[in-house]
């Protein structure tokens, strides 16, 4: 569950495009895409819809159709 959105889940991958985890939450009109850095600070992409998704596919994380904020990591 996401603190920022109430029942919203937040997931944590590794990903080949990204040299930190990444944290994601969708909701609706977009979703957030966080960084969680070595050094212990985070830094926060906030996108439309539209952003989100493309975002996610560079990074290589697809989501599961019909299964809102739920995401896997492709080709990890």
């Amino acid at each position: 569950m996401s603190a920022l959105i109430p029942d919203t889940p937040a997931t944590i991958y590794r990903v080949r495009a990204a040299r930190d985890p990444v944290l994601v939450v969708e909701f609706e009109g977009g979703g957030l895409i966080t960084y969680l850095r070595g050094d212990g600070t985070l830094m926060h992409t906030l996108n439309t819809s539209e952003g989100f998704c493309r975002k996610l596919r560079q990074l290589g994380v697809e989501l599961e159709v019909g299964k809102r904020g739920r995401a896997r990591s492709v080709g990890s």
